[in-house]
């Protein structure tokens, strides 16, 4: 274990993007079921130069909510091929209910800081409205995920009962 993750260090300098930084540049917010849930907010706001924070707030309107599903691709911005770089997908439920049977998606959390600015941070079920408020990328988060200087784009599908219910999109940029 020892020798695969210096290996994955050594790529990540040789590559030049240990050091990289992120910032949230885009984001698009859409309800396929508008019966189901409406976006309230869905809104992108720049705080520093290189920091932009981002709020979201869905109204629910089919509550309680007893079974999540979502999934995550990552794609390279302006890349002709357009196939995802990752994806992977998780159904949050059983993961707030036991994150130790999900590793990566526990670190993924942890370094995202997603925790600290939403309030669905619990197991189902969800009777409330879901809240992601003022969410940027620290530092933690780009020591967790390499990847070289571009533009990415992270699409994240929300499912419920098997049910595509929500989608949202946000494109970040990578930069030394």
């Amino acid at each position: 274990m020892l020798i695969f993750s210096k290996t994955i260090l050594l790529l990540a300098i040789i590559i030049g993007c240990a050091e990289a930084k992120f910032k949230i540049t885009n984001v698009k917010c859409l309800s396929t079921n508008e019966s189901f849930a409406k976006f309230k907010t869905c809104r992108l706001k720049a705080v520093r130069r290189n920091i932009n924070e981002l709020s979201v707030y869905v109204k629910l309107l089919q509550l309680p909510i007893d079974n999540v599903k979502i999934v995550l691709q990552l794609k390279k911005r302006n890349d002709y091929r357009n196939r995802s770089i990752y994806e992977f997908g998780i159904d949050a439920c059983a993961f707030f209910r036991n994150k130790r049977r999900n590793p990566l998606a526990d670190l993924f959390y942890r370094f995202s800081g997603l925790k600290s600015h939403s309030n669905a941070n619990h197991t189902c079920p969800y009777d409330h409205d879901i809240i992601l408020d003022r969410y940027f990328i620290d530092d933690k988060f780009s020591s967790f995920i390499p990847l070289p200087a571009g533009s990415y784009e992270i699409q994240t599908r929300w499912e419920t009962d098997g049910i595509k219910r929500v989608d949202v999109a946000a494109v970040i940029e990578a930069f030394d």
